[in-house]
């Protein structure tokens, strides 16, 4: 059972563990992690074992969207598309009173050792019913896709075509869940993900040392990091995969 719960230093180390070190760094997640408990409480929930232990935690945000789902930002008529853009205009519309209308999941992280027990769909499922419960007329989320690292020189749009073998079921786990609980793939969102910092911190955040500019995988990464030794920076981008969940 997914209950909410508050901001604390555990809570946050939890999360951070859940993610490469450079997509807990991204800056929007930075400005947005203490402000979502804040702005949307009751939407930050966590579940834990029978003594206590934090199993998993589920976050999302409210937003107003009027326009229909195939026209949600894809990074080709906007700069900011997928996860950014959600956490960004979940923000705005609070602060300028927007009345939402939809629920986006930003992310969910489960325990090491309690992953493979089925808690990534329960979480799934919990965000669907407050989605319902708050009278929103949708769920959507900019999928980060779980196993795109091993196929970074592949285009987004032939990665969300591939099936798992065997079935007509999408490749990749995490978009494979969503689609087992009802969701239907919109698009790609390019660019969800845009991180430009100093080599000197990517190499804080990935062990890799950059001698010469070009093109870098780095662990964790759905798509190599762009370095520029001369300007002493690396920019990293990666794309989502935009699935909704319609509300009854």
């Amino acid at each position: 059972m997914f209950n909410q719960v508050p901001l604390t230093d555990s809570l946050t180390s939890f999360f951070a563990s859940g993610w490469p070190p450079f997509i807990w760094n991204d800056p929007v997640m930075q400005i947005a992690w203490p402000k979502w408990f804040h702005f949307f409480p009751e939407f930050q929930c966590a579940m834990r074992t029978d003594d206590g232990k934090l199993a998993a935690t589920v976050h999302a945000v409210p937003l107003k969207w009027t326009a229909p789902f195939e026209r949600l930002p894809d990074g080709m008529e906007m700069y900011e598309s997928g996860w950014d853009w959600v956490i960004e205009q979940s923000i705005e519309d609070y602060l300028y009173g927007r009345q939402p209308n939809v629920l986006s999941a930003v992310a969910i992280v489960v325990a090491p050792e309690m992953q493979g027990q089925g808690l990534a769909g329960e979480a799934v499922k919990h965000l669907k019913y407050l989605a319902k419960k708050h009278g929103f007329k949708g769920l959507i989320a900019p999928l980060r896709p779980s196993e795109k690292r091993f196929f970074r020189d592949m285009d987004i749009n032939e990665y969300i075509a591939m099936r798992k073998p065997g079935t007509d079921l999408p490749f990749d786990p995490w978009i494979r869940l969503h689609v087992k609980l009802g969701a239907r793939i919109v698009k790609p969102c390019l660019e969800s993900v845009i991180i430009s910092e100093s080599l000197d911190m990517w190499t804080q955040w990935t062990g890799v040392t950059f001698d010469q500019s070009g093109l870098y995988p780095i662990p964790g990464g759905d798509e190599p990091l762009v370095v520029d030794v001369e300007a002493n920076q690396g920019d990293y981008s990666a794309s989502g995969v935009w699935v909704v969940h319609e509300i009854d």
